[in-house]
């Protein structure tokens, strides 16, 4: 029992780490539909830095 435990957790950690990137790129997209190039470019350089 403790085995599939395990390995459940380890490959949710594993899927988790995986598809974050495309859930963050398309949460975005979403979001900055209707910005300017300029904006979205300040944007993601204060999402960047993390302020």
């Amino acid at each position: 029992m403790t085995s599939i435990l395990a390995l459940f957790i380890s490959t949710f950690v594993r899927f988790f780490f995986l598809l974050t990137p495309f859930f963050i790129i398309s949460v975005f997209l979403a979001l900055t539909v209707d910005c300017n190039e300029m904006t979205k470019k300040a944007f993601s350089n204060k999402s960047h830095r993390g302020s």
